[in-house]
Formats: structure tokens, C-alpha cells, sequence
């Protein structure tokens, strides 16, 4: 799409609301006059948007209009400490893909991201925050100060080298609020471990039911929810244990998950160096198949299929996608695979074609198609971001991983 026209006042305000609360968002998909600001929640800012939503609330002209604002009003409500850093890593990375570094732009986001990590800072202090949420924000903290070594190493600004070494302590402070004890982000092994001994609470328990109707607006209660869960497994559980025997007994190994795993990873895993040339490959045979059987593609898709950079790492273990530009002519969807072997990396070709069908023919198609209207006219309401439309694309890409289970 290009630049694009709000169809009444009551949408032109909604995209005023969003552009306002998440403006990093907005120039990386595309709004320039946007460059170098970000979204800094402060008490003060939060309320402000919590009173706006409830006055466009009584406005909405339709049921997506109000699903929208439900979903991000419940997000800042949340005001988990974890969002902060991400926020800001999000906001770097999101720059970096769309154009590299810019000094004049990032000297711009750096003073702006100082300033939301130290209104986190003031929101956070003093309080008891339970382990899982602790390790949540840890994780992000860790990203971001590596993020900022990245950008030190590549710019030859002085200025802003001082500028990343003054958020690089902002938020070496906000992470000393949070400290878990044997924590030094080495992977799932060690966080398990910690969750193992302290548990993984996220203190969500009272507004866990509220969360799933407005987040997701999800019908069921959490009690259905988990019921419903526990059916799948019913459901599931078996056919894999008898796959899981099945295997075991071919590689002549213990018949558990982990070591069937294991033997077909040693046996078949791509190396680790080799893995984005061989889904480049893959891509080219599987967006045939999956444009004459599962989901029609655009003619002018193109998407592009990169490396998880180490500072996403612990946020995304196995791979992500990421769009850019989506206000734009030409808006953008890139598809990050996880190397690391530290984390979840897919390896072996049935998990690496598995992680293609979900993050390309799910996320990135789904994003590219509705940029340019292909196959339905999504409104400007429907094309930004919140969590309920992430949970859309989500439930898009599991349904693909299903569609293409059932072709091959």
C-alpha cells in the first residue's frame, strides 16, 4: 500500500493513537517524520493513553476498530518491565534492517531510548517482581546492551559511541532491579535450571482471564482454555510416542524424544554454516508448492531470509519474521533463522522446512499480501500492529505448518 489514507475521522484518529504510541514502529514501516522518536512510558504517558483509548472506544464505527484498541489498551495495561528494553531493541533493530546505521538517526533514537529506560527505571524500582518476569526483562537487557556493542563497533560517531556508553548504563541499572540468581543467559539449559529451583510465575494470575478476551479476544475462560489444551495432548501425545518408538527402534537408540532427537541430528543436521544458503535453496522449490496448493503468493513478494543477529538470540531460539516499510510502495518482510547453538536452532531439514513454511509461507506471506491488498482489502485499522493481530498471524502460520503437513 502506499502512504495511507484514513477512510473517516474515527480511523484517521485510531492511526494518530498508534503513531503517537509506538513511533519507532511507525518510520520503520515507513512515516519519516517519525525518525529517532520512541515511545517513552512513563506514568504520565501511559494514562494519557489509557484516557485516549477510552474516548475512541465510544467513537469506534466497527467491531475491528474496537478489537484493535482493546488489544493495545490491554498491552500498555500490562506494563510489564520487560517491554521497556524491547521496546528499545526492537526500535534498533527494526533501523538497522531497514538502513543500516545512520548516525544522524540513531543519535536521534539513542537520547529517546535513554529516556524510556529511565522512565522504566522509575516505574520498576521498589517492587518484588516475580522470577519469571525477572528473567523475561534479564534476557531483553542482555540483547540490548549487545545491540549496542554492535552498533559502537560499526560507527565512527563520537558522538554517538558516548551516547550508546550513557543507555548501555541506564540500562545496566534497570537490569540490577531484576537480578536471578544464577542467571548469565547461557542458553535453556541454565534458565530451566533456574525455573526448575525458583519457578517461572509471571504474576498474570488475576488478569490471566481478562488478558485472553481483550490481548486475543479469545471467548474461552482460562479454565476452557486449559481444558481444551489438555485435549490436544490427549489427542496428540500418543501418535508421538508411537513415532518416537518407531524411530528409536530404527536408530537403535532409548525411545525418548530428546535422544531420537538427538541420533537424527547427528546423522542429518545441516551445518551450521550452511543453513541460510540451504533455505534459500529450499525457499525456491517450496513457494511453488506452496502457491499452487496452500496459499496464493503475490508476483510482488520478496522477501528476504537472514541470520538471527546474536542480540535476538535468547528472544527468538529457533527464527522470526520481521516487516518493514508496510505504509509504503514497497514494504518489506525478512525471515531470521537461529544458528546459535546456544539456543533452539533448527538443524535437521525436516525441522528447517517446518521453520520455512511457518515464518515465510505464514508470517511473511500474510504480511506481504495484505500490504498490497492480494486476495482480500484489509483497512487501515486492520494493518497495524497490535497483539491480537499477531496472534491472527500466528494462528496462520501453525495452520500452514498443518496444509503443508497434509500435501507432503
Amino acid at each position: 500500500m502506499a502512504i495511507p489514507k484514513p477512510t473517516s475521522p474515527v480511523e484517521s484518529e485510531i492511526f494518530d493513537l498508534f503513531k503517537e504510541n509506538d513511533p519507532s514502529g511507525a518510520y520503520i514501516n515507513g512515516l519519516k517524520e517519525y525518525v529517532g522518536k520512541i515511545f517513552v512510558p512513563s506514568k504520565r504517558n501511559l494514562e494519557k493513553f489509557s484516557r485516549r483509548v477510552d474516548e475512541l472506544r465510544l467513537k469506534v464505527e466497527n467491531k475491528s476498530q474496537l478489537k484493535v484498541l482493546d488489544s493495545l489498551a490491554a498491552w500498555y495495561g500490562l506494563a510489564e518491565p520487560h517491554m521497556v528494553p524491547e521496546s528499545v531493541l526492537n526500535a534498533y533493530f527494526g533501523y538497522m534492517i531497514k538502513e543500516g546505521i545512520v548516525d544522524g538517526h540513531m543519535k536521534a533514537l539513542t537520547r529517546n531510548g535513554i529516556r524510556a529506560m529511565q522512565a522504566g527505571t522509575m516505574e520498576a524500582a521498589g517492587r518484588n517482581w516475580p522470577t519469571g518476569l525477572r528473567l523475561l526483562t534479564l534476557i531483553r537487557c542482555d540483547g540490548l546492551q549487545e545491540i549496542i556493542r554492535t552498533i559502537k563497533k560499526e560507527t565512527q560517531d563520537k558522538q554517538l559511541k558516548e551516547s550508546l556508553d550513557d543507555l548501555s548504563e541506564v540500562t545496566r541499572k534497570f537490569a540490577s532491579i531484576f537480578r536471578v540468581k544464577g542467571f548469565k543467559n547461557q542458553g535453556f539449559d541454565e534458565v530451566y535450571k533456574i525455573i526448575k529451583k525458583q519457578g517461572a510465575d509471571l504474576g498474570r494470575k488475576g488478569i490471566y482471564g481478562q488478558a485472553l478476551q481483550r490481548l486475543w479476544d479469545y471467548s474461552e475462560t482460562p479454565g476452557e482454555l486449559e481444558a481444551k489444551g489438555l485435549k490436544y495432548l490427549d489427542r496428540e501425545l500418543p501418535k508421538f510416542q508411537r513415532v518416537t518408538a518407531k524411530l528409536a527402534k530404527k536408530h537403535g537408540v532409548p525411545a525418548r524424544a530428546e535422544e531420537v532427537s538427538k541420533v537424527i541430528k547427528a546423522k542429518r543436521a545441516v551445518k551450521v554454516n550452511e543453513i541460510i544458503p540451504y533455505l534459500a535453496d529450499l525457499r525456491k522449490r517450496v513457494v511453488k508448492v506452496a502457491n499452487k496448493r496452500i496459499v496464493k503468493v503475490n508476483p510482488r513478494y520478496d522477501a528476504r531470509v537472514m541470520e538471527t543477529p546474536s542480540y535476538l538470540t535468547a528472544i527468538f531460539p529457533s527464527g522470526g519474521a520481521f516487516f518493514f516499510d508496510t505504509f509504503t510502495d514497497k514494504p518489506q518482510q525478512v525471515f531470521i533463522c537461529t544458528t546459535d547453538p546456544r539456543r533452539d536452532p533448527s538443524t535437521a531439514p525436516g525441522e528447517l522446512l517446518n521453520l520455512l513454511v511457518h515464518e515465510e509461507y505464514g508470517h511473511c506471506v500474510h504480511a506481504s499480501n495484505s500490504s498490497f491488498g492480494y486476495g482480500a482489502k484489509p483497512s487501515l485499522v486492520d494493518m497495524l500492529w497490535s497483539p491480537l493481530g499477531g496472534a491472527i498471524s500466528e494462528g496462520i502460520s501453525f495452520q500452514r505448518e498443518v496444509e503443508f503437513q497434509d500435501v507432503m
